[in-house]
């Protein structure tokens, strides 16, 4: 709160922070160092291959978009 008792957009965000760092450690409230670390390498990966994905399918899209445009240049 800021002098005339208003919340203050500062308040804001760290209440935000504070509600995220209380989900995260509810989240992993038992879990080992190991199983954390297994779970973070595993998302990483699930995320890599999830981004070559999409990488793949832009090429294919500006593939298929250099084809549209050459063959209505011809018309």
């Amino acid at each position: 709160m800021n002098a005339r008792g208003e919340d203050s957009p500062e308040m804001d965000d760290r209440y935000r922070e504070a509600e995220h760092g209380e989900h995260f450690l509810s989240w992993c409230h038992g879990k080992t160092i190991e199983e954390l670390w297994n779970s973070l390498v595993c998302t990483t990966r699930e995320l890599e291959n999830t981004r070559l994905v999409a990488q793949e399918e832009v090429r294919k899209r500006d593939g298929q978009v250099v084809l549209l445009r050459s063959s209505s240049a011809r018309r």
